[in-house]
């Protein structure tokens, strides 16, 4: 729902929302539904147009979401049924896992330093 100060509320998104994030510039909403034989997501970005504000679809999940939240570099987590996934604010999609979660990067140690 947008409900503007000088106007009557107007419902946006028409979804079962399981959560709402700012994700770099973007108002994102997260949405889904998992029931009997049904298993979808759907990302959205609400966007001011006309004086209002409308969904527009963004990006599909791998299933319903569970559960979502910013990650501390502003990327978006959404935990689904089919897998968890990381957002970026481009756009950017990709499985997650601890090493791209946590943003640190497993690295081999250090080569010994070479003798002559």
């Amino acid at each position: 729902m947008h409900i503007p100060t000088d106007a009557a509320a107007k419902k946006i998104l028409d979804a079962n929302a399981t959560g709402i994030h700012k994700v770099g510039e973007h108002i994102v909403a997260v949405t889904g539904l998992s029931h009997i034989v049904t298993n979808d997501g759907m990302l959205y970005r609400i966007v001011p147009r006309d004086g209002a504000y409308v969904a527009e679809p963004w990006r599909v999940l791998p299933g319903a979401p569970r559960r979502s939240g910013l990650l501390s570099d502003g990327r978006l987590f959404v935990s689904c049924l089919g897998a968890d996934v990381v957002i970026t604010p481009k756009g950017d999609m990709q499985l997650a896992t601890p090493q791209n979660i946590s943003g640190t990067q497993e690295q081999a140690p250090p080569a010994p330093p070479r003798r002559k």
